[in-house]
């Protein structure tokens, strides 16, 4: 991807935007938000199962208020 690329990247920062661009889906926040939405603990094997799957996505997720945080 980056030797095939016709512009140059100049800086780290830029660096991270297209590569984001490039292999993040752009509804990835939207989809991250859904699953912790629909995480049930009845899918999860046990009870420190769900918390863990439950701080990743909450880890994930941009610009979450600390109300929908909990």
């Amino acid at each position: 991807w980056y030797m095939t690329r016709k512009d140059s990247i100049e800086t780290v920062s830029q660096f991270f935007i297209e590569l984001d661009r490039e292999f993040v889906p752009a509804d990835l926040q939207q989809r991250l938000r859904d699953e912790i939405n629909n995480l049930r603990q009845k899918d999860c094997k046990n009870l420190a199962d769900y918390i863990a799957r439950f701080r990743q996505l909450n880890l994930q997720i941009k610009g979450m208020n600390e109300i929908d945080k909990i």
